[in-house]
């Protein structure tokens, strides 16, 4: 008796054992075997989502801003240097200042900027700051004192942005617990202001039309 014929046979005999045998003869489709290295991992679409290096994650305003407790002098660190470059990426590209100060401050680092004017005031003098560019910010630091180990204490080191965008940059010395940073563009920027710690540093962000490639 040929394989075949003894296959239907059995089939025969276990359909008379009722729906166990029916299942039992039903046939199965063969199963397709995988040839290794053939599975392909999707690639994303799109540019890869730009990830700030200190993290920061507060919204953009061109309007006035400031922190909790604005007068607040009891921070009490000494001015150091400022630093300014382009940073981010695609959409999340901006100008980025970070003033950097010593000392561990006694109290949280408060601060408040004007938001975007015709002309900022000189601390003391009263007298309109000059920057190039048609429209300034201004943001006043409390609780700051004077540096340190500078050979000469009205120089403090500046590093202006390397965004066209920002056409002026300057930073004033503290007067009674106050220090005052300025930047100046031809036009209203989207702007936001934080402050970190380790070391106590505030940063401002500006984000512009650059592109970087």
């Amino acid at each position: 008796m040929s394989r075949k014929t003894l296959a239907a046979t059995l089939c025969a005999l276990l359909l008379t054992g009722g729906t166990l045998g029916l299942t039992a003869c039903q046939e199965t489709a063969p199963t397709a075997s995988k040839t290794p290295g053939s599975e392909t991992t999707p690639i994303p679409s799109g540019p890869k989502k730009w990830v700030d290096p200190l993290g920061i994650t507060t919204e953009f305003t061109t309007e006035p801003s400031e922190s909790e407790d604005p007068l607040n002098i009891n921070a009490q660190v000494r001015l150091n240097r400022v630093e300014g470059a382009v940073t981010g990426q695609f959409e999340n590209t901006f100008a980025r200042y970070i003033v950097y100060f010593d000392g561990e401050p006694a109290a949280p680092l408060q601060w408040s900027a004007t938001g975007w004017q015709d002309e900022v005031i000189a601390d003391g003098s009263g007298e309109p700051i000059d920057l190039a560019g048609a429209r300034k910010l201004q943001i006043v630091i409390a609780g700051v004192a004077y540096p340190e180990n500078l050979e000469d204490p009205h120089d403090v080191p500046l590093t202006k942005s390397l965004d066209p965008a920002i056409t002026d940059a300057t930073i004033e010395l503290p007067f009674e617990g106050y220090s005052r940073f300025q930047i100046a563009a031809e036009e209203d920027f989207p702007y936001r202001v934080t402050v970190l710690d380790n070391p106590t540093r505030l940063v401002l962000d500006v984000k512009t039309p650059t592109i970087l490639d």
